[in-house]
């Protein structure tokens, strides 16, 4: 089976396995007082990517933790983004909906049996013994993620 990735879902994989500048990616959030959804652009500035495996080969287990620096671009909203209050409130919804961006990709790769974030090798340097694609896929399959996102808009630049 041949799948490709969007364009979204090719920048979420970007920020998994390089842990550099990202290019800009759009956001959409629902605020509570605004009755349609809210567009925002986000430029990284800064992206760190830390990953740990535990369990073993039948139930590898992983954490994910992803960290931002960001400038907010364009928004949308009413918030108003001179206040640290708001601006904390909006990298709270940023963080979920990119947290579900990241789910959703690595829940289409352990569907299609692939590995494009290496993960494989964090339980290969763990374990002894034979090791083959087939072998890892199958743990793949079964595997538990467990992902922290975290967003930090450094700057609103003249949005405010």
């Amino acid at each position: 089976m041949v799948e490709t990735l969007s364009q979204e879902e090719g920048k979420v994989l970007q920020a998994l396995t390089t842990g550099s500048r990202l290019p800009d990616i759009k956001v959409t959030i629902q605020e509570e007082k605004e009755d349609k959804p809210v567009s925002l652009v986000l430029s990284f500035i800064r992206s760190k990517v830390k990953s740990k495996c535990s369990g073993g080969l039948k139930q590898p287990e992983f954490g994910i933790s992803l960290t931002f620096t960001s400038e907010l671009l364009e928004y949308t909203g009413k918030r108003d983004l001179s206040d640290p209050k708001q601006i904390e409130e909006l990298e709270e919804k940023i963080d979920q909906v990119l947290r579900e961006r990241v789910e959703q990709l690595i829940e289409k790769v352990q569907r299609l049996r692939i590995d494009p974030i290496h993960m494989g090798e964090c339980v290969r340097k763990s374990h002894r013994g034979e090791w083959t694609k087939e072998r890892w896929t199958e743990s793949l399959a079964q595997a538990a993620f467990h992902v922290r996102v975290r967003n930090i808009i450094h700057s609103t630049g003249t949005l405010h």
